[in-house]
């Protein structure tokens, strides 16, 4: 895949997440969504258990088990159908995709130039902070072109 299609691939991904990364900050309902929103809709257990054709007791398990991590997706997804709502789901970037590449880039370039950094300073060679930091962004730059499944084999 050449430069110009990894590029417009990560600009189309991060523009597709963009309005799901403001929903991130929105906290789930202390109880879970399954409860807040059958509360809501005054739906009791025994009510939303029938609609989904389990226990009253399993709608509370998933209840509890929403709120800790544990349901399923499709556990989720069924009651949200019998509620007439629809489960939504994404990974959201905490920052854009190529500001993740391009801080990954720049550790991977900090990290191989340091050594050599190393070495030259033992020999009395070192170079001035700013043009090791010119040799960084140079080098991560030089990483971003070549295959990005580089950047996560270290």
């Amino acid at each position: 895949m050449d430069t110009t299609h990894k590029l417009l691939q990560v600009r189309q991904m991060d523009e597709r997440v963009l309005h799901w990364g403001r929903l991130r900050h929105d906290l789930p309902p202390r109880r879970g969504w399954i409860n807040a929103i059958r509360k809501a809709l005054s739906m009791s257990t025994s009510q939303l258990a029938s609609r989904i054709g389990v226990t009253r007791q399993a709608v509370l398990d998933l209840e509890r088990r929403e709120t800790t991590g544990g349901a399923t997706l499709m556990a989720l997804e069924k009651a949200a159908e019998a509620m007439d709502c629809v489960l939504l789901y994404a990974v959201i970037p905490r920052e854009s995709l190529k500001d993740t590449l391009w801080r990954r880039a720049t550790f991977l370039a900090a990290k191989r130039l340091g050594g050599v950094a190393h070495s030259m300073k033992l020999e009395e060679q070192d170079v001035p902070h700013e043009e090791h930091n010119s040799q960084v962004t140079d080098l991560a730059a030089q990483i971003l072109q070549g295959s990005r499944r580089d950047l996560w084999s270290e």
